[in-house]
């Protein structure tokens, strides 16, 4: 994280890419077809005025700039989003708890919300 490393909460390290994946899907971005396999595209949701935005996001951990890419990302979202940052990386690391797979490789199970009947 270079630079960056001295303000960026630390936590943006436990980021996994399907949980980046996972939030952006949730909130209605379309995948788009990309030609680096390492990297995939997503297009905004429709409703806003002018062209699309599109986002480039990192399809797995292992890329030396992958820390970096993810910090690029929650920054944009906060932006698009007109939130915190901490706000976008706060939501986008339950996506990732809710996309691990558990102990049998199945996806865990989303906690559930008090108030809510199953």
């Amino acid at each position: 994280m270079n630079n960056l490393d001295k303000w960026i909460d630390p936590r943006v390290k436990l980021v996994k890419a399907a949980g980046l994946h996972a939030y952006l899907l949730a909130r209605g971005w379309k995948e788009k077809p990309y030609p680096r396999p390492q990297v995939r595209m997503f297009e905004e949701p429709p409703g806003h005025p002018g062209k699309p935005i599109l986002q480039t996001v990192p399809a797995f951990e292992q890329g030396s700039d992958y820390i970096d890419s993810v910090v690029r990302v929650i920054t944009n979202l906060a932006v698009i989003e007109d939130r915190h940052a901490v706000d976008v990386l706060n939501d986008v690391l339950q996506a990732s708890e809710e996309d691990a797979p558990s102990a049998n490789g199945a996806p865990a199970a989303a906690p559930r919300r008090k108030g809510k009947k199953p």
